[in-house]
């Protein structure tokens, strides 16, 4: 029975034994498919990767329209000399990059994506198979890139470099094989066929611009892109207007308008072209409508340095227009690293709001007088506008012939840009000044469609004594400028001038209505309330023309008047005080005096700038000019500029302190020498 019970146990033991190995094994099988598992993720993931590597390749390739340069096949002449095919396709991809860079698009960069993607490579053929062939062989199927090969070799005449691309292909000779010369020929090439609009850009920029008329007329003619053939059309205007020729330009510049609505560049280049016709009103227009189009569609380009600083200047044009000179300035000095063009506009700014001390000192900083053309007409400009200030009209009329002789010096583009923007000044200021045979002969010559030549040839009337001619005048001007406020000032000069002091106080009115940061309308309306008895109006009319021009001397001097005869003397005497501490004309000043002496009131010493600040300003100044500079040669440029005007202000303060010892010199010594005079005559006498 025992025998029984242990065969019973024995198969059972044995079952036991294979279930204890089935389990050992069946976890062993778990763990490696879990280790199996997890050794797959990894080539999961590669695969996944480079799926999706390939996956973005391919994208990029389709959407690829970028310079492929390969490597160009050189003479035995040329290896020999380190020149392989590499170093020859660089120097076409250096050239090109220079190109390119010194191109300022008109419109920002991201813009011109489709056109040009600055993506040049060079390819070099390997064995093998690699990430770098694969992007290659995707972009040769997929993209639409340009693929440039070419080859050098040796002729007869010359060396030959051949471009193959599929645009077309093209040759070049140079007798004594200058790679450099041959680089700038492909690169130009090669430009051409693949970006003719900023090809176009290029060529206008560097005095070629006959030839960049020829390529945009057949973009405009041949593109199949309504914004291709409106950005051509825009540069097409461009071109015609650097010409001088902007009754041909405003047609070319409507039809861009008209293709692409949006197109702030070519509604800008627009407005410019009715400004160099003297159709003020429609270009302030287009003007505010180019902002417009900026701020709503194209914010983020106007975030960009360069339109950036184009879009803050034309802002600062429009305030000029409407006769905010201090809001202009406030927009000029946030470009402070815009060049010496912008330091002189703010000059010219500081003059028209009559402070006329800062706008010297700003200008002093650019003596000896800028040497680039319009630098020149800026300064001069700078100039008519100090002496405008100041009331000097022969010095004015001395300036602004300056800028018209500089203007015909430059080409047709300032001469006629003078003929309807400085002109009509000029005539005036002659009238002005005296000289009012010249300036009718010169007032019949203006064209009759032009806003400010309107109003000139109105004040010529005017101070010819021939009024019904000049209300006519101005007549015409209000009408081609309804919404301008300098016609209007005028007028109201004329009237004021009449004796008409309520009529004049309706056109000054009209004038602050439309440009509510003039400060010279302000400044009428209050002398026609004052004239009509309405001295606390006019004081609040001073008032509010003093927050808009702070340092017009002038105004000062109305004011304070107004102030004493309303019996406000301690405010008068503040007023009258502070006009002597600013530039006021000769004739201002002789008044002042007399009016202080008569009246028996002093005004206090004016406070002494610290050293320290007088030595620190000419300093930091220097930084300020010397900061703009793009390399060491302006750099060194602007330090030598900066270095001989230290030298000459310190040679015209070394004459000024040997004069001012020798004085004091005198000053000690004359009453020794009266003593020692009257000793010796009185010896004299004694002997005798």
């Amino acid at each position: 029975m025992a025998q029984d019970y242990r065969s019973e146990r024995s198969p059972t033991a044995h079952d036991a034994a294979l279930a204890a190995l089935d389990v050992k094994h069946r976890r062993w099988q778990i763990r490696s498919e879990q280790v199996g598992f997890f050794l797959r993720i990894p080539l999961a993931a590669t695969a996944l990767a480079i799926a999706l590597a390939l996956i973005l390749m391919a994208w990029e390739a389709w959407h690829s329209r970028g310079i492929v340069i390969e490597s160009f096949h050189v003479p035995d002449s040329y290896q020999s000399r380190g020149l392989s095919g590499e170093v020859v396709a660089n120097a076409i991809i250096d050239r090109l990059a220079d190109m390119r860079e010194s191109t300022d698009p008109i419109m920002p960069a991201d813009t011109l994506e489709a056109d040009w993607r600055e993506d040049y490579r060079v390819t070099i053929l390997q064995v093998g198979l690699s990430i770098g062939e694969v992007r290659t062989a995707l972009r040769r199927w997929l993209s639409s890139d340009t693929r440039i090969s070419g080859e050098i070799f040796q002729t007869s005449s010359g060396v030959v470099l051949a471009l193959r691309s599929n645009r077309g292909s093209a040759s070049f000779a140079n007798a004594d094989g200058n790679l450099e010369t041959l680089a700038t020929l492909a690169a130009e090439d090669i430009y051409r066929r693949t970006s003719p609009f900023l090809y176009a850009r290029y060529l206008g920029q560097h005095g070629r611009v006959h030839e960049a008329i020829q390529i945009l007329e057949r973009i405009a003619r041949t593109s199949p892109e309504r914004k291709e053939r409106a950005r051509a059309l825009s540069g097409l205007g461009n071109r015609y207007n650097s010409l001088g020729q902007c009754a041909t330009a405003i047609p070319v510049l409507e039809r861009a308008v008209r293709l692409d609505p949006t197109h702030a560049a070519a509604v800008n280049s627009l407005g410019f072209a009715h400004a160099c016709l003297g159709h003020d009103q429609i270009s302030l227009d287009l003007s505010r409508q180019a902002i417009a189009i900026v701020r709503r569609y194209m914010p983020e380009a106007a975030e960009t340095a360069w339109s950036r600083r184009a879009w803050l200047r034309e802002e600062a044009s429009v305030a000029e227009l409407l006769g905010d000179n201090r809001g202009a300035l406030r927009i000029l000095r946030r470009l402070e690293a815009d060049g010496e063009d912008n330091q002189l506009r703010q000059a010219v700014a500081l003059a028209r709001t009559r402070d006329v001390r800062a706008s010297q000192r700003l200008l002093h900083d650019w003596l000896p007088s800028p040497t680039a053309a319009g630098g020149r007409r800026l300064y001069w400009l700078t100039r008519t506008a100090q002496a405008v200030a100041l009331e000097d009209w022969p010095s004015a009329a001395r300036f602004a012939g300056r800028i018209r002789i500089d203007c015909s010096e430059a080409g047709p583009n300032c001469d006629e840009f003078a003929g309807t923007r400085m002109q009509p000044f000029y005539v005036a200021f002659l009238a002005r000044a005296g000289r009012q045979a010249e300036a009718e002969a010169i007032a019949a010559e203006l064209p009759e469609d032009c806003y400010k030549c309107a109003w000139a040839r109105a004040v010529v009337a005017e101070l010819g004594g021939d009024f019904e001619v000049a209300d006519e005048w101005f007549e015409r001007a209000v009408e081609m400028g309804p919404r301008l406020p300098f016609a209007y000032h005028e007028w109201g000069e004329s009237l004021a001038a009449r004796g008409e002091h309520a009529r004049a106080l309706e056109k000054f009115t009209q004038a602050i209505a439309l440009g509510p940061g003039f400060a010279d309308a302000y400044k009428g309306r209050g002398d026609a309330l004052a004239a009509l008895g309405r001295l606390e109006e006019a004081v609040g009319a001073y008032r509010d023309a003093a927050e808009r021009a702070p340092q017009w001397g002038m105004l000062h001097v109305a004011w304070g008047r107004a102030l004493w005869n309303l019996q406000s003397q301690t405010e008068a005497k503040r007023r009258l005080c502070a006009a002597e501490t600013m530039v006021v004309p000769d004739a201002e000043r002789d008044w002042l005096r007399n009016f202080r002496t008569r009246q028996g009131f002093g005004c206090p010493a004016a406070r002494p700038r610290a050293p320290l600040q007088n030595a620190i300003d000419p300093i930091a100044r220097a930084f300020s000019l010397i900061r703009p500079a793009r390399s060491p040669t302006d750099f060194f440029r602007m330090q030598g500029d900066f270095a001989r005007a230290a030298f000459d202000q310190a040679v015209a303060e070394s004459a000024r302190l040997s004069e001012t010892v020798l004085k004091l010199a005198g000053d000690v010594a004359e009453p020794i020498t009266s003593r020692y005079t009257v000793a010796a005559e009185r010896v004299k006498t004694l002997a005798a």
